[in-house]
């Protein structure tokens, strides 16, 4: 057996203990990858932040259900897969755009416009434009 694995255990006994000083150290070991976890599943700080509280208590409530048959850090990631998802399905839902009839001119039962748009041909670089222009073809007609 490695060191790695009896000191692995030996966290394990002391979290089935309640030993609080035990969290502690879960935290400080798997704290960073635990809230990059959730950071990219999340992508929201705070988000994530909640993410891994509730995987530190969930694992320090029900390690009593943790059966060793795979590595603590397999458990402790999957359990925080499942409480960044449920952290993304609470999230509220974004508001569908309205349709592109919502978007134009009201229109009537008829199907006309009900109320008349902006008249772009009376802008008023229009009428200097029409002016120029009739200024140019008279012009030209008198040549």
């Amino acid at each position: 057996m490695s060191p790695g694995q009896t000191d692995e255990q030996a966290l394990i006994a002391r979290l089935k203990a309640k030993d609080e000083a035990a969290l502690d150290l879960l935290m400080a070991a798997y704290g960073g990858k635990v809230y990059g976890l959730s950071l990219r599943m999340t992508s929201n700080h705070h988000d994530a932040e909640e993410v891994c509280q509730d995987v530190f208590l969930a694992v320090f409530e029900k390690i009593g259900a943790f059966r060793g048959e795979a590595k603590l850090s397999s458990w402790i990631y999957r359990i925080t897969t499942n409480a960044a998802l449920m952290k993304l399905r609470k999230r509220p839902k974004v508001k569908e755009l309205p349709l592109e009839e919502e978007w134009g001119p009201a229109m009537t039962e008829e199907g006309m416009i009900a109320e008349p748009g902006l008249d772009w041909s009376r802008l008023p670089s229009d009428a200097l434009a029409r002016k120029e222009l009739t200024a140019r073809l008279a012009q030209a007609v008198e040549q």
